[in-house]
């Protein structure tokens, strides 16, 4: 086998593998929405001082990014879930 040849079949079986569709599952997927302190904020129905300080006090949780705060759909879910149990 030449050099050429080589080299052209090493690159076909990298083309097979990049062509292949990445399957992710649906909790992965639900879990990469990110957003806003603004989106929360509608979203709760909270003011944007609130969102501060339940992040503050732990009891929102968040991704930081330098000085962007973005929530995952679990974050908010976690929050609804514990201030409806406390409301009981």
């Amino acid at each position: 086998m030449s050099r050429s040849t080589q080299v052209n079949s090493q690159e076909g079986s990298m083309e097979e593998k990049v062509s292949k569709p990445v399957d992710t599952s649906p909790t992965l997927e639900r879990k990469r929405a990110k957003y806003t302190v603004e989106d929360v904020k509608r979203l709760c129905g909270i003011s944007r001082s609130t969102v501060m300080r339940e992040i503050r006090r732990k009891r929102l949780g968040c991704y930081r990014a330098r000085r962007t705060l973005r929530f995952s759909e679990e974050h908010i879910t976690k929050y609804l879930e514990k201030v409806e149990q406390g409301a009981k």
